[in-house]
């Protein structure tokens, strides 16, 4: 009995100490957001669960991406990462103004944001900044804010009595979003065909809003296009194909899209890839 006894407590010692030395090299590099918002607010209190094998820092960065193309990366806060037991740290998240409010003449302006999400990161690094490295990163994604939903920021600042002015003109006080026509309306009749070999042309003029334009010009190579027609058909197309909508460009081509009625009844529809190659 008492070399039974001797036997469980040394092995139950040496599984005590097999079972230390196993947590004490379980410590990874591994970071998350907790409780990170579903869109851009002002001063939200974010939990950051983190943890790190060596000598580290912890980064939290919010990437903005603009209909321009452009990125913009806004480290939001930094610090040091000691190796031990994971640890949940609370940060004020204060995002750019420019992304959370409106613009009233101290808040500047921005592009339209394409999208937005908070990047928290562990870092090494060494000697130099070359040879900096991420171990562990979270995403969570931010839904940005139209300009006219954001809040009116309270500035906690004395003003300029010629930026104060600046703020009574109509450019803050009636500033409104444009109004663009997105519908177009092609034909507001019903338009018979005389089967000659001209039609109804219709040109669209382009939008007044600068980004609605840039996008407008920025989707040429890249088309879509949704068509409701209503087609009362009073004889048999006698032609291989009868056109219905269409438009020849100036290589003397078919513009996509273009609709045919076929001499047996059926509509014939061709599009134009982004490759230049037609099908029907």
């Amino acid at each position: 009995v008492n070399t039974l006894r001797a036997l469980w407590r040394s092995s139950s010692c040496i599984f005590f100490r097999y079972n230390s030395s196993l947590l004490t090299h379980t410590v990874q590099d591994q970071v998350k957001l907790l409780n990170p918002p579903e869109e851009a607010l002002p001063d939200h209190l974010l939990r950051v669960f983190y943890s790190c094998d060596g000598a580290a820092t912890v980064q939290v960065d919010c990437v903005v991406s603009f209909e321009t193309g452009s990125v913009s990366t806004v480290c939001i806060r930094r610090w040091n990462c000691v190796p031990g037991d994971p640890v949940i740290r609370t940060v004020k998240l204060n995002l750019p103004d420019w992304l959370v409010y409106q613009a009233d003449g101290i808040v500047p302006e921005s592009h339209r944001v394409l999208s937005c999400f908070l990047r928290a990161s562990v870092r090494y690094s060494g000697s130099d900044d070359a040879k900096r490295f991420k171990s562990s990163q979270d995403v969570a994604f931010l839904l940005p804010k139209p300009f006219f939903s954001r809040p009116i920021k309270q500035h906690r600042l004395c003003t300029a009595w010629g930026r104060e002015m600046l703020q009574l003109t109509q450019r803050f006080l009636q500033k409104k979003c444009p109004l663009e026509q997105e519908t177009i309306h092609l034909l507001s009749a019903i338009y018979a065909s005389t089967g000659e070999s001209f039609g109804i042309t219709k040109t669209l003029d382009p939008y007044r809003n600068e980004l609605l334009e840039h996008l407008r010009v920025k989707a040429i190579p890249f088309p879509w296009c949704e068509l409701s027609v209503w087609v009362f058909v009073s004889r048999y197309c006698k032609q291989r194909l009868c056109g219905l909508f269409h438009h020849i460009d100036s290589h003397n081509n078919y513009a996509t899209p273009a609709l045919f009625l076929t001499n047996s009844g059926r509509l014939h529809i061709q599009i134009s890839g982004a490759s230049e190659e037609s099908s029907a």
